[in-house]
């Protein structure tokens, strides 16, 4: 299948290396990027800033020259290594196993393109880690939030870590509220995904939020709701429902049609991410873990 006479959606997989300690690496000169929306820009900047400052890499996954043009000024992989379903649309596990073959690294998280991470989870990530002696090397995790809805900023190719903090922490006080429990634009799989199949479900489709967190839990994994301890932010209060308009039949049920025997949102999560009073973090169960059969 040719992607490149089907799509020119974009898409970003952030495959995040363990942060072994925090540091800086030098700073960064400010660019210019025309046409692309606000947003586009934000998330690029913000991959661009995490890749500078800690110790992960960012991976584009589209076929626009300008995003591919964008990303190369701003040193960010892209990539069109992806396995389309017979409307256009990448399968989720195909965008993992991509980015697994570029970079070697101990998690591997999607993002909407969309979305803006705090810096926390590079906090956390670090902190789950550490935490894997009390379970099998093997074992499956799976980091999960539910974004805050936010009018997307104005960022800058040049922040630092110090600029970006004080930017999230605004928008999370003027934040117009976090979205359900079952709409999730954030999945942070440790590298044991590999050794567990995908279903055919692809993004840019409803149920495929439902679909990842199933994916951790069928396969007996931890599902971790990264609670406040880091969060995400979505730019602008656009829905599915409103970017699906003019999408019918097979292509807008591909995954409903595929997940109708089960319904899993962060209310299924197995552990939840706090911070304590002391500013430390721990890991502690979630309040219930449901798996709810559909008819």
């Amino acid at each position: 299948m040719d992607l490149r006479a089907q799509s020119t959606t974009d898409w970003s997989c952030l495959p995040l290396l363990l942060l072994r300690h925090f540091h800086l690496k030098g700073k960064n000169e400010a660019m210019g990027y025309g046409e692309l929306k606000t947003k586009s820009n934000n998330t690029l900047f913000m991959m661009r800033m995490f890749q500078t400052y800690y110790d992960c890499r960012a991976v584009v996954f589209t076929t626009t020259p300008r995003i591919i043009e964008v990303c190369n000024s701003l040193g960010i992989t892209t990539s069109s290594n992806m396995t389309l379903n017979p409307f256009g649309l990448p399968y989720i596990g195909s965008m993992y196993h991509a980015a697994a073959s570029l970079f070697d690294g101990a998690f591997y998280g999607y993002i909407n393109a969309d979305i803006l991470l705090s810096t926390s989870f590079m906090e956390v990530l670090s902190f789950i880690e550490s935490q894997r002696s009390s379970h099998s090397r093997d074992t499956l995790i799976e980091v999960c939030h539910n974004a805050y809805n936010v009018r997307a900023p104005k960022l800058s190719a040049a922040m630092q870590p110090s600029d970006y903090d004080a930017a999230t922490s605004s928008l999370l006080q003027k934040n117009k509220g976090q979205r359900g429990k079952s709409s999730v634009d954030l999945f942070i799989l440790s590298s044991q995904f590999r050794r567990f199949p995908f279903e055919p479900m692809v993004i840019a489709r409803s149920r495929i939020d439902t679909y990842m967190m199933y994916y951790a839990l069928r396969n007996k994994g931890m599902l971790i709701d990264s609670g406040v301890a880091a969060i995400s932010f979505h730019q602008g209060l656009e829905t599915y429902t409103s970017r699906a308009k003019g999408v019918t039949g097979e292509d807008y049920n591909w995954n409903k049609e595929r997940s109708k025997k089960y319904f899993v949102d962060l209310n299924s999560a197995t552990d939840v991410v706090k911070r304590r009073k002391s500013g430390g973090l721990e890991l502690g169960r979630a309040q219930r873990v449901v798996l709810r059969k559909k008819a």
